[in-house]
């Protein structure tokens, strides 16, 4: 058998169980969501729509598959697109700087499941009073060379007092450091004054 010929066979077989994995994904997907409807508080249907958001972050990554040149962006677009459609009290908005690299779906689904845990951060600690929606900036940004992604995530919400205090309010940020530097990278916490969490990923060329 040609080396070509294997190559389309193994291309085929990964399409099918990407397929298969997606649709299994989406029925444990609708069964935490018929649980998630029936929690006695709203505090217990919250933490279940927050691994929601995980888990469909994770089968959207299956669903799209493969190497593409923009996948972070479309993913990260999506992310905004959610997070605005399901809160009227939040503004999701992002930007890119520079050419995205070409990452493999098992990049793209763990930097997306980072951003996610920072907007949400964002989400429940920049509430301000008044009527104005928090507004929450997703940078994106690649070397000239592709060698490297900068994610920055910021908001226009409510001060909080230094990088020691924000990795204590809550397991998210410390989810956030371990997908990152399970990806060979770093993650930064803002400065006094700050409200500004960067990922700091390199990318193989």
């Amino acid at each position: 058998m040609s080396r070509d010929r294997i190559h389309r066979d193994l291309t085929l077989e990964m399409r099918a169980l990407r397929h298969q994995w997606a649709n299994d994904m989406q029925l444990i997907l609708a069964m935490i969501e018929s649980a998630r409807r029936e929690c006695s508080s709203a505090e217990a249907a919250e933490e279940v729509r927050s691994i929601l958001d995980r888990l469909e972050i994770i089968a959207s990554g299956w669903r799209q598959g493969g190497r593409n040149a923009d996948s972070l962006t479309r993913s990260l677009q999506n992310l905004c697109a959610k997070a605005n459609a399901l809160s009227d009290t939040v503004q999701v908005a992002m930007t890119t700087v520079g050419r995205e690299p070409v990452l493999e779906s098992n990049r793209v689904i763990p930097l997306t499941l980072a951003v996610n845990e920072l907007v949400t951060n964002a989400v429940k600690h920049g509430r301000r009073g008044g009527a104005a929606p928090v507004l929450v900036l997703i940078t994106l940004e690649s070397r000239d060379d592709g060698s490297a992604l900068r994610i920055a995530v910021e908001d226009d919400g409510s001060e909080f007092g230094g990088p020691s205090s924000a990795m204590t309010r809550g397991s998210g940020l410390l989810l956030v450091r371990r997908l990152v530097e399970a990806q060979g990278g770093h993650f930064h916490t803002p400065g006094d004054g700050s409200k500004r969490f960067e990922i700091h990923v390199p990318v193989e060329t």
